[in-house]
This record gives structure tokens, sequence and C-alpha cells, in this order.
């Protein structure tokens, strides 16, 4: 999406795409000419990813100076990418895909890849491309957020303009971007709180103080005027954890969760304790992925210490 956004949307910085790509593969081979089949399965992953971010980035950059909508020919259903590529300018290709030899309408196993544009508009919009791994079956019809080893070739692999979104990674990686994504989302909700301040009794919070919220809920609080999208599951595939206290008599509820929190399990999905009050209020070392993550209205309760 592409909305009035009062901080910067989660995306993976170039350092982050840089070891993703690095776990991949123990040398970095240089990608094929566009619609070539790559010869080494880790290989045609990694060329796949590289692949799948250029051609979203060229879709964006393209729609950002072109509206299309369902009604000229660009429908929300999953698609082939030929029809759109007709529309892209020989230059973005040049520039985001590094060739002008055709279109990159398939992966680096020789797979058709699919393409899914939801909800254009001219300010915002959707851009899912997505890759059936080496086997050639997708599978399934939906785009939810997953990580896997980077071993898992037959996977398959989903690239969006909010970021990487079904990708291999390794667990210490899972925890870097699930660490800056619970950032950006916390900030966005505490600033969200600071200049709406609903009261309990309204119809849209309940009278026990404690707002506890699914991800579609929030999204419709912070979309798009603080966030772009709000993000169902962490970098390991599990569901994040929202809560948001509110005012009551004047005075702000914190209960055992602050005023806002976001809670990720960790590697293995499970919650190391229950209650927040027994969170050691400390960082720990980045290479315990299995440990909690838990942010609390503008810093870490309990967090890794990059």
């Amino acid at each position: 999406m592409f909305p009035k956004s009062h901080l910067p949307r989660p995306w993976i910085s170039t350092f982050e795409f840089g070891v993703l790509l690095a776990v991949l593969a123990t040398v970095l081979y240089s990608a094929p000419a566009v619609g070539t089949v790559a010869n080494h399965p880790s290989e045609a992953q990694e060329q796949t990813l590289e692949r799948l971010a250029g051609v979203v980035r060229a879709l964006e950059a393209h729609f950002k100076q072109t509206f299309h909508s369902e009604e000229n020919g660009i429908p929300a259903a999953p698609m082939g990418l030929s029809r759109v590529w007709a529309d892209i300018p020989a230059g973005l290709l040049a520039r985001f895909l590094g060739s002008e030899e055709g279109l990159p309408e398939k992966d680096s196993w020789g797979h058709p890849l699919q393409l899914r544009v939801r909800r254009w508009s001219q300010h915002e919009g959707s851009i899912e491309v997505r890759s059936p791994g080496r086997d050639g079956q997708y599978e399934a019809d939906d785009y939810l957020r997953e990580t896997f080893p980077p071993s898992s070739l037959d996977r398959d692999l989903v690239w969006s303009n909010e970021g990487p979104v079904r990708i291999p990674v390794t667990d210490e990686l899972a925890q870097r971007l699930t660490a800056k994504e619970m950032r950006q989302v916390g900030r966005a909700m505490f600033l969200w709180l600071s200049q709406n301040e609903p009261q309990t009794g309204s119809a849209e919070v309940p009278p026990d103080r404690e707002w506890h919220l699914s991800a579609q809920a929030l999204e419709k609080l912070l979309v798009p005027d603080y966030l772009p999208f709000v993000p169902e599951r962490d970098f390991w595939g599990n569901p994040y954890e929202y809560r948001l206290a509110v005012a009551l008599d004047g005075e702000a509820s914190y209960a055992a969760t602050g005023l806002v929190s976001i809670r990720s399990r960790g590697a293995e999905g499970q919650l190391d304790v229950e209650n927040y009050y027994d969170y050691p209020r400390s960082a720990f070392d980045p290479q315990e992925v299995k440990k909690d993550l838990v942010w609390v209205d503008d810093q870490w309760l309990h967090g890794p210490g990059f």
C-alpha cells in the first residue's frame, strides 16, 4: 500500500536482504538472463527471490505513475504476469531486473510466476508475486506469511510491496526481522493512542480496560494513516499478540501490559511465561532465538540485545 504514513513502512533493509541471500548459498551467483533456468536448486531459489523482489519493485514504480483498477483490466484474482508486463516501460525492466531480454514471467526453475494485485487506487494497493518453488506446485491459494529453512526448496516463495511474505530464513534472521517489525507496529500503536483516546463503555471498547486485538481489528485503527498494513504473524509464522489499554475515568489503565503491547512467541512458538509481570526486564542474547519478544509502549520489555 502507499498511504500517508507517519512512520516508515515495514520493509527489509538492504543489509537484511543481503543476509537473507547469504544464507541460501555459500557462493553468490550472477543472475541468469530473464526466463532462463538455473542449474543448481539452491541457486535457483536465490535467483527466484531476487527476481520476485525486482518484479514487485518494477510494478510498484509503474503503478505509482499509472492508475490501475479492476475496471481497466487489473483483476484482484491471481493471474499470470504477461497482461501486466505489456504496460511496463522497458526502462523499468532494465533498472529493476537488470535485463531487457524478454519478460520475467517464470521463476528460475522455469515455472510461471503468479501475480496478485488488490485494492488498487491512486494512493494504495497491494502487489504480491509468487513462485511455486522447485516442484512447480502451489501449496495453497492464500499468501499468508511463513518462513522455512533454506533447504526446503519445494516451498512457495512470495514477495509483496510490503516486503517478504513467504521466504527461506534462518532463526537468527527471522528474529531480527520480527524485532524490527514489532518496533514499527508498536510505535504506530502508541502514536495512534496519543492522538485518539477511546473511552471504555463505547461501542468498540470493552469495559475490562484491556483491548485484545486481532490484526484485522488493529488494521482498522492504523491503516492507512499510521501504517500501510498490520502483520498477523511474525517471521516464524506464529501469530502476534496485540493488546491495547484504554482510559478509564480520565486515567490510563496500564494493567500488566502498559498502554500498548506486542508479543512474539519466538522460534518454537511457545510462550516462556504467560504473565507479562514475570518477564525479566532486560535484553537477552540474540542467539537465544526461542525466547519471547515483548514490546511495551515505546520500548522493549523483553527483547534481543542487538
